[in-house]
């Protein structure tokens, strides 16, 4: 048998580098002993398989980048309320204020001394005269200043609208004889207060008179009138002469009269019939004229 080849045992130490990924040396092993093989004679069979060494420490590599964040989680229970503060103290008391000023009043003109309790920025008022004096100064009033306009213009006549309530326009009434002599005319009697209408309203007008002849076989009567125009008539014969031919002789009239002022007038009248004279009234009994808003 050949010799084999010659080793020798060197007493050197070697060291062991073990790298991660990163080529990055996490730890260094020492190794006891080297064998280094002489050029010699062929390989002899393999030995028997060693024993396993120790375990390596971990390793450990570089941090990854950071993620990216996360969800919101969801919102928290709310809290308990917070006990209350305890209270701040009360402020300073302002300061008073200026006086205000009064509206005096009496009958006579305002002076420094009267009226009593008078101030600096006081007004009067005189209230006999309605004169407004003020604001007064420090000792003294200014002149015053009248409180009456002056008098405005006369107002339009009334008219009656279509909401005027109803009720009397116009009255008049008289005791006094009216005597007529002659046939074929009239006199005026009675004389109504002018009034207003307008909106379309109703009038009525009555009268009435106690009437008398001198003469039996007299005719006449009473005629109503609107201005000039004659509205209605009652006409009646005076059987007996004196006093045994006097009536009551009456009547009325409703319509609708022109719009504006009107007077109403009522008249007595004769005719060409006999000869002798009518109209007499009798003073015992008044003779009347009424105008009346009917409505519409």
């Amino acid at each position: 048998m050949s010799a084999g080849p010659v080793y020798s045992r060197r007493a050197a130490l070697a060291a062991v580098e073990i790298r991660n990924r990163q080529n990055v040396t996490v730890q260094a092993v020492p190794v006891p002993w080297i064998y280094a093989a002489s050029p010699g004679g062929p390989a002899g069979p393999a030995g028997p398989q060693g024993m396993p060494g120790e375990p390596g420490p971990p390793g450990q590599g570089l941090p990854g980048p950071p993620g990216p964040p996360g969800q919101d989680g969801s919102p928290g229970a709310a809290g308990q309320p917070g006990t209350p503060g305890t209270n701040g103290t009360n402020g300073a008391p302002g300061t008073n204020g200026t006086n205000g000023r009064t509206i005096l009043s009496g009958t006579t003109n305002p002076t420094a001394t009267v009226p009593a309790g008078q101030a600096q920025g006081d007004f009067y008022i005189n209230t006999a005269t309605n004169t407004l004096f003020g604001p007064r100064g420090a000792s003294s009033w200014p002149s015053g200043v009248s409180l009456t306009g002056p008098q405005g213009p006369a107002g339009a006549a009334a008219t009656i609208p279509d909401t005027y309530p109803r009720g009397r326009l116009a009255q008049v009434v008289s005791t006094a004889n009216s005597a007529m002599a002659g046939n074929n005319s009239e006199q005026t009697w009675l004389t109504a207060p002018s009034f207003n209408t307008g909106g379309g309203r109703r009038v009525r007008a009555s009268f009435q008179s106690f009437m008398g002849s001198a003469a039996a076989n007299e005719l006449g009567g009473l005629r109503l009138y609107d201005g000039t125009t004659m509205l209605t008539q009652v006409t009646t014969r005076f059987t007996a002469g004196g006093g045994g031919g006097q009536i009551t002789v009456g009547g009325f009239w409703q319509g609708v009269p022109a719009s504006g002022s009107r007077t109403f007038t009522l008249r007595v009248f004769t005719t060409t019939v006999g000869t002798g004279t009518t109209g007499i009234h009798n003073a015992s009994y008044p003779a009347q004229l009424v105008i009346e808003d009917i409505g519409t």
